[in-house]
């Protein structure tokens, strides 16, 4: 994470530090995951100093075709759920299923990793909510 996410996410708790229940109940919650079928991504996690980040030493070589796998998203709230959405492509902001969601919290905060919060409109216009739904279909749902 950046500096500069820290410090947001930092400002962000203080902000947030005395809510109360009725604040908090307005959150979602969201996170994705990624999983492989093959027996074996090439991944390796490896620990180092910063200033050996860039060393060709520490540079490993391999193939990275794409493998067999997926992503999956889902988010929480607290009386409510969105549905499982398994993503073939990569994760953005346009393949999230919030439409629903967020209809029924007007007023909610989405924070999406490293990405400033989105505060949910009392009301999506017809031109976001046909935009959203266009996106929505190239997902498939649990």
């Amino acid at each position: 994470m950046k500096p500069t996410h820290r410090r947001l996410r930092l400002e962000l708790c203080h902000a947030q530090g005395n809510w109360t229940a009725t604040e908090w109940n307005q959150v979602i919650f969201s996170d994705e995951s990624g999983f492989n079928l093959s027996s074996d991504d090439n991944r390796v996690q490896v620990g180092r100093l910063r200033r050996e980040r860039s060393n060709p030493v520490f540079a490993l070589h391999r193939h990275t075709a794409p493998t067999a796998g997926g992503m999956v998203w889902s988010a929480i709230t607290y009386n409510t759920r969105s549905p499982l959405v398994l993503i073939s492509g990569p994760m953005t902001a346009q393949c999230h299923d919030l439409v629903q969601l967020m209809q029924r919290l007007p007023g909610a905060i989405f924070q999406q990793d490293n990405a400033q919060a989105v505060k949910t409109p009392l009301g999506l216009t017809l031109d976001t909510k046909i935009n959203l739904r266009q996106r929505i279909t190239k997902s498939h749902f649990v």
